[in-house]
């Protein structure tokens, strides 16, 4: 488990990109000494090691000891046909990679998988993740840790209160325009309530990917229920609700995509095509380039 990873610093608007484009170039950027990093983008170091932190937990690249880092095939992908993260569908895999991240980015995996609370709380979060430490037998995290994840966290996905266009459009996240968290009720001490996605802008090569990667077992048939409701599934992931996750099904029955079923009183879905995630995943963005 790994928490605090990104020195303080939510993601900030054009840096996955700048990372992306320095390991392209060179795949030691980060962790040659004989590259200043700091002036090459333009921040402080806490700031750099934020975003060579992110760029892993949100799975576009993978630092490996004594080589620096590689692009996965979806960093690949989004240098190559979505270099400043302007597609909706690249902020979706990057929050997907983040929340199912339980190794590097814990908090992030714990708030949308095992917090089940949906008004946000600092005293809830706190006291349910202390314990979910507890139960993955890991030691004790100091408490000022926690609560930087939870701060992070909120500063991530809440949308700021401000005017377009301003000098501070360089300070948002770019993952709050999932739309993901709302601002909560301060006075009641509620500091967010958990929104689900628009699934109308939701891509289907993308609601197809995230449903086949969490098919381990490569199944033929798989239950609704899993979709709706277990870890890193659609509906845990992105807030649906029961109604909205079968909107989607119901989308990609109608699309020729899956076939929905109904035996013994369980219901299950069967995918009618021949495909990977991964395929889902290329596809996807292939599909950009064409319109």
């Amino acid at each position: 488990m790994k928490f605090r990873g990104y020195e303080t610093f939510y993601i900030r608007n054009g840096w996955l990109s700048k990372g992306l484009q320095k390991i392209k170039g060179n795949p030691r950027f980060f962790t040659d000494k004989n590259i200043d990093a700091t002036v090459e983008l333009g921040i402080g170091s806490n700031m750099v090691k934020a975003i060579r932190y992110y760029l892993s937990a949100t799975g576009l690249a993978l630092e490996e000891r004594g080589k620096g880092f590689s692009l996965t095939e979806f960093g690949n992908l989004v240098l190559k046909y979505d270099e400043y993260l302007q597609k909706i569908g690249t902020l979706i895999l990057l929050h997907y990679n983040l929340a199912t991240n339980k190794e590097n980015a814990t908090s992030w995996y714990f708030f949308f998988n095992e917090y089940y609370s949906t008004e946000v709380n600092k005293d809830s979060f706190l006291t349910q993740i202390k314990d979910f430490i507890k139960q993955n037998g890991e030691e004790e995290i100091a408490e000022r840790s926690l609560t930087d994840d939870y701060d992070c966290i909120l500063k991530t996905y809440l949308p700021k209160n401000k005017e377009k266009n301003s000098f501070e459009d360089n300070l948002e996240c770019p993952l709050n325009e999932l739309g993901l968290l709302v601002n909560g009720n301060k006075t009641l001490k509620i500091d967010a309530k958990k929104n689900s996605f628009n699934i109308n802008i939701l891509p289907e090569e993308l609601a197809l990917y995230i449903i086949q990667k969490n098919n381990i077992e490569n199944q033929n048939e798989i239950k609704i229920s899993s979709i709706e409701k277990e870890k890193k599934s659609l509906g845990k992931l992105f807030n649906l609700s029961v109604i909205e996750t079968a909107e989607v099904l119901e989308n990609l029955e109608n699309k020729g995509k899956i076939k929905v079923t109904r035996t013994a009183g369980i219901e299950t879905i069967r995918f009618l095509e021949k495909k990977s995630a991964n395929d889902y995943l290329n596809e996807y963005y292939k599909k950009q380039v064409e319109k």
